[in-house]
Formats: C-alpha cells, structure tokens, sequence
C-alpha cells in the first residue's frame, strides 16, 4: 500500500490520511509515485511509468478520492517520474529520475504538453520553485547539490546542501498558486466543499476554497458587499 499522510506544520502534528490504493478510491498506481504536487486544493501525481495524471482529494481527515484526470502524452509512457513542481501561472513541470526527460504540462488547462530537454542533466530527484518563480532542482547524480534551471532545462549549480544531505524530493513556495482569473463568477460543483472562480470568457476555472463547513448545492453573490451565499447539498435532513 502507499500510504498519504499530512503534516500541519504550526501544530507539530502529523494525521495519516489513508491508502493511494484502498478500494473503493477509484483510480490507484501501479507503483508508488516518487513525488507529490499540491495544486489548487488537490494533490496530483504521475503513476510511475504511465503518463497517467493522478488527483486525489482530501479533507482534513481522510482521502475522498482519487482519480485519473488526464493522459498528459497521447497514452505514452513518460517512464520513471521522479520529481515534480507546479510554477505560480500553473505550469506543472516534472523530469525523469532516471532516464533524461525535463517536461512541462498546464494543469489549468490539462493540456500543452512539452518536452523542454533530454539531455544527460535532465533527471532530476527533487524540483521545486522559489518566490521569484526560478525552477531549482537536485539531480539524480549529485542529490547533495542543488541547481537552477533556465527556460530550456539548463543547469547551473547553486551550491551544496549544508551539512552534505541526499534530497530525495523538495517542495516550495509555489506549489499552489491562487488562481488568477478574471471577472467575479463563481461556481460549485456538487459533493464537495469547494467554491470555484472562473472566466466565462476564456473557461478557466481555479479553486478559491475548499474549506466551506459543508458540501454545497447553489450559490448567489452579493456584489456590493463580495459577499457569496451558499446552501448545502442534501437530499433529506435539510438545515
């Protein structure tokens, strides 16, 4: 089994949230995934040797879901994904551990899949990014070291970790941007707690929140005072 747990740092407090491939989730790897991304509420992965793009939902307590959302190429495996990190316009960019292959997907949009490099220096352990929106990543062969890589996957050494550690994967200030969307409309989707914004002229939807203190049915906004109003969904006990 693979496990996911939280670690709510303020608190010093870890909760186990329970199996990646517990029946009954839905979609489940095959392998553990070697690397996590939260993005807009939601954790995502790639299922090792696949080019499956997996999001599991969460509560506080446990995991709600899990689920297939995309195949990021055409069906084709992308190999051994080692590391993964989301820029803060939402461009999911991950690489290979072992084998060289440095991509990039738009998880906005789930599309717009690209390779930015296959070089030797493409494999990487650990990518995140920095408040500046500069990709940093420890390859595969000097895990000790990290690097920033330029726009098209090239490396330059930062330096070493102090004292010498092994980075088996890293995650950073970015890795959930608030979505950027313009205009005040909003949505919601049934059996969650999250309340959307979106573009209606582009279809651009991010998540504004996900703690809302039940699931929700309908919504009215109040654009004088942004205030939105929203009733819980329920088929009987209604509160």
């Amino acid at each position: 089994e693979t496990h996911l747990a939280k670690y709510e740092v303020e608190l010093d407090r870890h909760t186990e949230l329970g199996s990646l491939t517990a029946s009954g989730l839905g979609y489940a790897p095959s392998a553990m995934p070697k690397h996590l991304v939260f993005f807009c509420g939601d954790i995502y992965y790639l299922a090792p040797n696949t080019d499956d793009l997996g999001r599991v939902t969460i509560d506080d307590r446990q995991i709600l879901t899990s689920e297939k959302v995309a195949d990021i190429n055409g069906n084709a495996t992308l190999g051994d994904i080692g590391s993964v990190a989301v820029d803060n316009t939402g461009w999911m960019y991950f690489a290979r551990q072992s084998g060289n292959l440095l991509s990039r997907f738009n998880l906005h949009t789930r599309n717009r899949y690209s390779v930015i490099s296959t070089t030797t220096v493409s494999n990487y352990q650990g990518l995140t990014f920095d408040a500046s929106n500069i990709l940093h990543g420890f390859p595969t062969a000097t895990p000790s070291s990290m690097y920033t890589v330029n726009a098209t996957g090239v490396p330059t050494l930062k330096g070493p970790t102090i004292p010498s550690q092994a980075i088996w994967d890293i995650t950073g200030n970015n890795s959930c941007p608030p979505p950027d969307i313009a205009g005040n409309y909003y949505g919601v989707t049934g059996g969650n707690r999250r309340i959307y914004k979106f573009d209606p002229a582009t279809g651009v939807t991010g998540v504004m929140t996900n703690t809302a203190p039940f699931t929700l049915r309908a919504l009215a906004r109040d654009p004088d005072a942004s205030i939105l109003y929203y009733i819980e969904d329920v088929t009987a006990g209604y509160r």
